[in-house]
């Protein structure tokens, strides 16, 4: 192990093969700018394993992190035992996280997230509805003259009706599908091509998709909404009447 408060190091056999590393050898950002560790350290030794690991004195840590860290390493057995003296320690001012308590803080954390995603959803469903509301309202407005004329000539009301609906109601569709495609499509080539040698954590999950539905739901009610009001009986009489 390396010696205290030097700046030796020791790295698994893994590191060692992809960096082509050898003992008494020289890493660090000192050396590299890209290399994660602080400052300059001397390979001290290689240890067998295909983990990506490393070794340094707690006295590096302590000045990289300002803190004091540890290393707990488990027992094989008896695990209970081990945690038990872990929550004990709690009574001597240090800061213990177990399973438990890891748990509940990290589901608090979520659900404060998901909150506010919830409330970015409902500002932006709002939002978009009344923009999109704006544009069907004067793509109604815009063919009220060709809806007038299929009326003059023996449409039926309810026809029309159901004719803007089906046609709004596919935009509306297509419209979300196509920006589902587009978002899995960005998320690729950023995985795939961008950050190809990185570690890219991005991903649509079904939970995303759901969370469009409020927005889907309120642009086909208000299509139903606007349609009903612009096509009135009224509205397509006055028009053939030239009004």
């Amino acid at each position: 192990m390396p010696e205290s408060n030097t700046r030796d190091i020791i790295i698994s056999d893994n590191i060692a093969q992809k960096k082509g590393l050898e003992v008494s050898d020289y890493v660090g950002n000192a050396i590299d700018s890209e290399e994660f560790l602080w400052g300059r350290f001397k390979i001290s030794g290689i240890f067998e394993g295909n983990l990506d690991i490393a070794v340094t004195s707690l006295e590096y840590f302590e000045r990289r992190l300002g803190r004091e860290s540890s290393l707990l390493v488990l027992p094989k057995n008896n695990l209970s035992e081990m945690n038990n003296s872990l929550i004990n320690l709690r009574d001597n001012n240090y800061n213990i996280e177990t399973k438990k308590t890891l748990i509940k803080n990290n589901n608090k954390k979520n659900r404060d997230l998901l909150n506010l995603i919830y409330i970015l959803i409902a500002i932006l469903t709002v939002s978009l509805t009344i923009i999109v509301g704006l544009y069907i309202s004067l793509y109604l407005k815009t063919r009220l003259r060709e809806f007038a004329l299929y009326y003059s000539r023996g449409i039926s009301k309810s026809n029309i009706v159901k004719f803007v609906l089906k046609e709004l109601f596919l935009i509306t569709f297509m419209s979300q599908i196509l920006g589902v495609i587009v978002s899995y499509s960005i998320l690729f080539i950023l995985k795939e091509i961008v950050f190809s040698e990185l570690i890219f954590l991005a991903q649509i999950s079904m939970f995303d998709i759901y969370l469009i539905l409020p927005l889907f739901i309120s642009i086909i009610l208000v299509s139903f909404i606007l349609t009903f009001n612009n096509l009135k009986t009224e509205k397509l009489e006055n028009i053939i009447m030239g009004g």
